[in-house]
């Protein structure tokens, strides 16, 4: 192999780590986006839940328990 094949190699190479590395870098920015928006639906979520408990308990007539 000469020279110059072996140093389009290397370039290509480093080329390939370059791109590989900026498409690792958007992953972990697409999974952090998505974590996020899955703690603010989860926040969302508990806060839904947490209104609806209160109403029912509210709503639920209350009952006297005759002491013995």
């Amino acid at each position: 192999m000469d020279r110059k094949s072996h140093n389009d190699q290397i370039d290509n190479l480093k080329l390939f780590i370059e791109t590989n590395q900026m498409i690792v870098e958007k992953m972990r920015t697409v999974l952090a986006d998505l974590q996020d928006r899955i703690d603010e639906t989860k926040a969302q979520h508990d806060h839904i839940v947490d209104s609806d408990l209160t109403r029912v308990a509210r709503d639920v007539p209350k009952v006297k328990v005759p002491s013995e």
